[in-house]
């Protein structure tokens, strides 16, 4: 072979020493023309070649160096099959013969049959583990394939801590390290490759190999932190979703569908200026309907109802089948209190949209959620619902003194935001014991009308008047005037101012035989934080027609430490202007309590809540106990029952004193 290579340089050689002496250039068509001589020549050496070794090989099928030469040879010719077919026959009579093994594993790998190599591979290693040759192609193999990187690292360190300048080994572990984006290091090996042989042709190769896969590698890295935003908004976390979209953006290039996605994120985070912004931006860009639609449910959302409202008007003009633009241009004019158009766009939806059996339901349960309007609409929401609350309450304490009070009350919805009730009850409170016929109780039954009014989602107004009456035909005015705010779960306040007798008030033996008047103002709420504080505050003001007034302050702090329960601080200040002889009226006593809420069952059916507190009465270096239970239950859509049990110790007129109290009510909507 080595002759066979100098007879071709001797061949070429004079023809480019010619052509440099006398300054003329070398056609391309004679490289190419001595090129395809070259390859002539050469083919018809390994032919020969292979028709020496095949008689051998076919006279000995045993004689090793003719089984290389052949295999060798018929790579040369890219002849693989007929070369692993060579070496398979005779491994199949030396399956130990490590140099024959190697050359199989060769001719698969140029074959692409990297499985089968590293397969063999691995056999070699097994019996030789310290082989570098062995390690080396290994490595190589593992690079190709993709797989096996931790390995083939081991094993290039071994070559390279051998052979520093191996030029196969620092191909490999440049490409190895390229392959895994450690790129600083995959440069530094292609750096030693340029100072041992700078015109190494695999050199230009593995340069454009870098230049992709860094390309790539920034790429996924993008990709993933644009997956890791669709995720988060997929899940409903849309203000850390824009976080992601912002990296991701910062680093690419405008894309309009991204830029639509992102504007689709600021809508759900609340962003809705900076989403509609966006989408106008797109718009001017090219007109697409999608987008539009898109920005009018923007306005829609952050309460522009005017805007919303002439861009549903617009798309269903463009699109008057579009069930989602006839479906928030029915709701646009709701917001805007044009109750008739609404119901005419859901109407118009039914006759002339066509719609599937769930969009069908939807359009009907807005048709119904829809008031009608003027005379009609009186007619066919009236009444707008029945309340019926029938109720009970006892109370009883150390003191012999016993409460009881059972009514009834029936409220009807005139409109959405008015109605007209009816309350009647009666109260009776006693004290003294039968058996020693030392009792006294006090008979009272009261009626009074309640109005309530609506003002906004959260936020309710009433009056109720009327008069209780007593065995002796003496009669007191009765008198209620509220105002309450409540967000579920963020916060409740109150006001309240409520004409009333005494006994119903303080329950005391003193006013078994005279009739006194009682003023009560209250007012108070709570506020919970998103951190699971939460704060409180009551005040009471009572002012009685004896001439004495008092005053009750409630602070309270606590914390949900984890869902359903709350433990907190509670200060508790009460006193009045005079101490009377009727009733328990101290100047001011005061009290610092733990107190606790636990919500032990809670669903759509039943909530079921144990709580109390636990204190001292500084004035007098008295414990203070109550504890309590109470429960919801829902029987059914239009019923359910409430439930309150307390009972506790505190002291009175410097001694014990316990109590117990109780209430029921019912909840039924006709």
């Amino acid at each position: 072979m080595k002759k066979f290579l100098f007879i071709c340089f001797l061949f070429i050689t004079p023809t480019i020493a010619f052509a440099q002496t006398n300054n003329t250039e070398i056609d391309s068509s004679e490289i190419a023309s001595l090129s395809a001589k070259i390859d002539s020549v050469k083919m018809a050496v390994y032919m020969q070649k292979i028709e020496q070794y095949k008689a051998k090989f076919a006279k000995d099928s045993t004689d090793k160096n003719a089984v290389l030469n052949l295999g060798t040879y018929y790579n040369n010719i890219v002849s693989y099959d007929s070369a692993e077919a060579v070496y398979e026959s005779y491994l199949n009579k030396f399956p130990e013969d490590a140099d024959v093994l190697y050359r199989y594993a060769q001719a698969e790998a140029n074959n692409r049959e990297f499985d089968k190599a590293s397969a063999n591979m691995d056999t070699l290693l097994l019996k030789y583990p310290n082989n570098l040759k062995y390690q080396l192609f290994r490595a190589q193999l593992a690079v190709w394939i993709g797989r096996d990187y931790d390995r083939a690292k081991t094993y290039l360190d071994n070559v390279l801590t051998k052979d520093t300048s191996n030029l196969a080994a620092l191909l490999a572990m440049s490409s190895l390290e390229m392959h895994t984006n450690h790129f600083v290091s995959s440069q530094s090996y292609m750096d030693k490759i340029k100072l041992i042989d700078p015109q190494n042709s695999d050199l230009k190769e593995l340069e454009s190999d870098i230049y992709v896969q860094k390309l790539r590698y920034k790429q996924e890295q993008q990709f993933a932190i644009l997956l890791q935003g669709e995720s988060l908004y997929g899940n409903g976390q849309c203000k850390e979703a824009i976080a992601k979209y912002d990296e991701y953006m910062a680093e690419t290039p405008p894309n309009v569908e991204i830029e639509r996605e992102y504007a689709d994120v600021n809508v759900c985070a609340g962003n809705y200026h900076k989403a509609i912004d966006i989408y106008t931006s797109l718009l001017n860009q090219g007109y697409d309907y999608n987008i539009d639609l898109q920005r009018a449910k923007a306005y829609y959302y952050m309460g522009d109802s005017i805007n919303a409202l002439s861009s549903f008007q617009k798309l269903v003009k463009e699109k008057p089948n579009d069930f989602i633009a006839n479906l928030y241009l029915g709701d646009s004019y709701i917001r805007m209190h044009d109750y008739g158009r609404a119901r005419d766009a859901y109407y118009n939806m039914e006759d002339s949209v066509k719609l599937d059996s769930s969009q069908t339901a939807l359009v009907k349960q807005r048709i119904s959620w829809t008031p009608v309007t003027g005379f009609r609409g009186l007619l066919a929401s009236f009444p707008t619902y029945l309340l019926l609350t029938p109720y009970g309450s006892y109370y009883a304490d150390n003191n012999n003194i016993k409460e009881v009070t059972q009514g009834i009350r029936i409220d009807v919805g005139l409109t959405s935001f008015l109605s007209l009730g009816v309350e009647a009850f009666r109260f009776t409170l006693a004290s003294g014991s039968i058996s020693t016929f030392n009792y006294n109780v006090v008979n009272s039954n009261s009626f009074r009308w309640n109005i309530g009014l609506r003002l906004a989602d959260a936020l309710a107004f009433g009056v109720g008047f009327g008069n209780t009456y007593y065995g002796n035909n003496v009669s007191q005015p009765l008198a209620n005037v509220y105002l309450r705010s409540e967000v579920a779960n963020v916060y409740t306040a109150y006001i309240t101012y409520d004409k009333l007798d005494a006994s119903q008030v303080i329950y005391s033996t003193g006013f078994f035989n005279q009739r006194y008047n009682a003023d009560v103002f209250r007012l108070g709420g709570s506020y919970l934080f998103k951190t699971g504080v939460k704060l409180g505050a009551d005040y009471s003001h009572f002012s009685f027609s004896d001439g004495n007034q008092g005053d009750n302050l409630a602070l309270r702090v606590g914390k949900y430490f984890y869902p359903g329960f709350l433990l907190g601080y509670e200060y508790l200040i009460t006193g009045f202007a005079k101490t009377s002889t009727l009733y328990y009226s101290p100047s001011s006593i005061s009290s610092h309590n733990i107190t606790a809420d636990w919500d032990i069952i809670k669903d759509t059916t039943a909530t079921v809540t144990i709580g109390g507190l636990l204190g001292f009465i500084q004035n007098s270096n008295t414990i203070i106990r109550q504890a309590y239970a109470a429960a919801t239950v829902r029987l059914a859509s239009s019923f359910s029952i409430q439930a309150r049990i307390v009972g506790g110790g505190s002291y009175q007129y410097a001694t014990g004193y316990s109590s117990f109290s109780a209430y029921i009510s019912a909840y039924w909507t006709l």
